[in-house]
């Protein structure tokens, strides 16, 4: 007997939501970048900067996976001709990764 799917996202079901959460921020650079959005909004000349070793493509393509998982926002100010975009998480994805983080590890954050 199969227990039904608790949760379901891009066409992909998963048993609990550590395990879809696993599966959102796993890779090499998800989780670096997620720790430099903690902090707070960054523009993404900051973002390369921050995070040695990741390449323009890399930090796009990550940023893009962690926008459409609805994770991750692009905030555009427009102060200028040039309008300044910045990254940063939303509010709920901040407190998922800090419960995520706290049964995990143990510890709140």
């Amino acid at each position: 007997m199969t227990s039904p799917s608790l949760f379901e996202m891009n066409g992909k079901q998963y048993q609990c939501a550590i395990e879809l959460a696993v599966s959102i921020i796993s890779g090499r650079w998800k989780p670096t970048i997620i720790c430099k959005l903690f902090a707070g909004k960054h523009r993404y000349g900051e973002l390369k900067k921050g995070i040695v070793g990741i390449n323009h493509k890399m930090l796009a393509e990550q940023l893009k996976e962690l926008e459409s998982a609805c994770h991750v926002a692009i905030k555009r100010e427009a102060k200028c001709k040039n309008s300044r975009i910045h990254w940063l998480l939303y509010r709920y994805s901040r407190r998922s990764f800090m419960k995520l983080c706290h049964k995990v590890c143990g510890k709140s954050y």
